[in-house]
């Protein structure tokens, strides 16, 4: 969807065999709207076209939350620590906030891509449910690449500042992988009751129900160290699907991967990282909390 005089216009939907956008929709419409047409709304791109040559556009992911967003409570933290001369802590802090804002934007890009080949796929007459690729499929399989790695680098981050916590060795905890193997030694598995190691083991232990953490990493390292997308698992094509609606019948773009490396189960690609992206951002947000400094954003004083 994009704003429009009134509220929003969205679409594409198709209305008696052609494509059209319905609005305008205010604001407080818009979660009811989503619901009917089967999508979900988890962002909004402010555009500013005043430099017709650097057209700035700032990304706000759309959070069930109020007050600041993870990406901004962690710099926050970081300012707070580098007052106080905690270099170590504010560095991971401010590296932490800068791959969450990365995440941000790349999740844009991918939703942009599968916009632009929805509406391509709709002007070309491509029929439901078939599949098929196209070079500008590429930009598509980036924008994942590149979301999947900040985000397991954002992971990574979180973890190191838990290795903070508990008197981890650097090398021990610079990733999650590491910290949750150091601290499953009998020794050192008291460190799993820390605030922060427990959080981030219930989404990594083979015991938990939803190994959202596990899958993160597996994602990142499937995609970008094994089997980018493009080139095998048949992660190499699109299809659209339908769903009638009260607004016409809803035409998306899907784009399926294995819900695990040699899975036969498949799940739509977006969704999956959105889901992953959503608890992320839950997961980093109370964890900002529980840091070791206050999330206050600074204040300047006039003289």
């Amino acid at each position: 969807g994009f704003g429009v005089q009134g509220g929003w216009a969205v679409g594409p939907l198709v209305v008696e065999g052609a494509p059209r956008f319905a609005g305008p929709f205010r604001n407080e419409q818009v979660q009811a709207l989503c619901h009917e047409l089967g999508v979900e709304a988890f962002g909004a791109d402010q555009i500013n076209v005043s430099d017709t040559e650097l057209r700035t556009r700032i990304w706000q992911p759309l959070l069930p939350t109020t007050g600041l967003r993870p990406a901004d409570k962690w710099a926050a933290i970081h300012h707070a620590a580098w007052r106080n001369g905690d270099g170590a802590y504010a560095r991971l802090c401010r590296n932490l906030s800068a791959s969450l804002r990365a995440a941000d934007i790349r999740l844009r890009d991918a939703s942009d891509e599968y916009h632009r080949q929805l509406r391509a796929a709709l002007k070309s007459g491509a029929k439901p449910n078939l599949k098929f690729k196209n070079i500008a499929l590429t930009d598509l399989h980036l924008a994942f690449h590149s979301l999947l790695a900040e985000m397991a680098s954002a992971r990574d981050y979180v973890s190191a500042v838990a290795g903070l916590h508990i008197g981890a060795p650097e090398k021990k905890s610079d990733s999650l992988a590491r910290l949750m193997e150091w601290t499953e030694a009998a020794s050192r598995r008291h460190h799993r009751a820390e605030p922060f190691v427990a959080a981030l083991a219930a989404g990594w232990d083979e015991a938990s129900s939803d190994r959202w953490l596990y899958d993160l990493g597996e994602y990142r390292n499937l995609f970008l160290h094994r089997e980018p997308m493009g080139t095998g698992l048949g992660v190499d094509g699109v299809f659209i699907a339908e769903r009638p609606c009260q607004l016409g019948v809803v035409r998306t773009l899907r784009m399926e991967i294995p819900v695990h490396q040699d899975a036969s189960q498949r799940v739509e690609a977006l969704e999956r990282f959105l889901y992953l992206y959503r608890r992320l951002l839950e997961l980093l947000g109370r964890l900002a909390d529980q840091a070791r400094y206050p999330a206050e954003v600074p204040h300047f004083v006039a003289g």
